[in-house]
C-alpha cells in the first residue's frame, strides 16, 4: 500500500483531448476519482499545486536528471467543478530540445498515450475498503511510452518516421516503465492481498 509522505507514481492511460499544432500544446486527463491498479482512489479535490505551479515540469518517465527528459511545462492543471477528475495542458519544448519533439511527434500520432503523475500524499482515508489518498501536492507530470504499443514504434521506424537511435531510446524506456509497473504489481496490496 501506498506510503504516506513519500514520491509516489500513479500511471493514468488516456489520449489528448485537444491538441494545438501551432502552440505545441496537448491536453490531457491527468487523473480522476475512481479506484486505480493498486486499489486506492486519488482524491481529486485535495490536490496541492502549490509547489508544482512553482516548478511545473513535464518529464520523460519521472527522469529529471538529465536535462532532455525535461520535455517542458504544464501551463495550467484544473479539476472538474464535481470533483471527479483533473485536466493539464502540456506545452512541448520540441524547438529546443530533440527528444521533446519526438516525443511531441508520438503523442500527435496517438503512440504514446499515457501519462503519470509525481505526487506526495499526506492523508489517507477510507471509503468502505477502498483507501483514498488525499492532501496530493503535485510535483510533476510525465509522459510515459507505458503502455504504449511496441508494434506502433516498430512500424514507425520501418516507414522511417523514427530514427533507429530513437526507436532504440523508446524501447528501453519501455523496458524500464514495465519494470516499474512489475515491482508495483509484487508488492502486497491493502489486507495483504496479491495482484493475480
Amino acid at each position: 500500500m501506498t506510503k504516506l509522505n513519500e514520491k509516489i507514481f500513479k500511471f493514468f492511460k488516456t489520449k489528448a483531448v485537444s491538441v494545438d499544432e501551432s502552440k505545441k500544446t496537448i491536453r490531457f486527463r491527468i487523473s480522476d476519482n475512481k479506484p486505480d491498479r493498486m486499489g486506492e482512489i486519488v482524491d481529486q479535490q485535495s490536490w496541492n499545486l502549490k509547489s508544482y505551479k512553482q516548478n511545473p515540469l513535464v518529464l520523460w518517465g519521472h527522469d529529471s536528471w538529465e536535462p532532455e527528459n525535461v520535455l517542458g511545462q504544464g501551463i495550467d492543471v484544473e479539476t472538474t467543478e464535481d470533483g471527479s477528475e483533473t485536466f493539464a495542458t502540456l506545452q512541448l519544448d520540441d524547438d529546443i530540445n530533440p527528444k521533446a519533439s519526438l516525443v511531441w511527434k508520438q503523442l500527435v500520432k496517438g503512440t504514446l498515450r499515457c501519462v503519470s503523475v509525481g505526487f506526495i500524499p499526506h492523508t489517507l482515508e477510507w471509503l468502505d475498503d477502498t483507501p483514498v489518498l488525499k492532501d496530493n501536492e503535485l510535483l510533476e507530470i510525465s509522459i510515459v511510452p507505458i503502455p504504449a504499443n511496441p508494434r506502433a514504434v516498430a512500424l514507425d521506424f520501418k516507414a522511417g518516421s523514427v530514427s533507429r537511435k530513437d526507436a532504440d531510446w523508446l524501447m528501453s524506456s519501455m523496458r524500464k516503465e514495465a519494470d516499474y509497473i512489475e515491482k508495483q504489481l509484487a508488492a502486497p496490496r491493502p489486507h495483504g492481498e496479491i495482484y493475480d
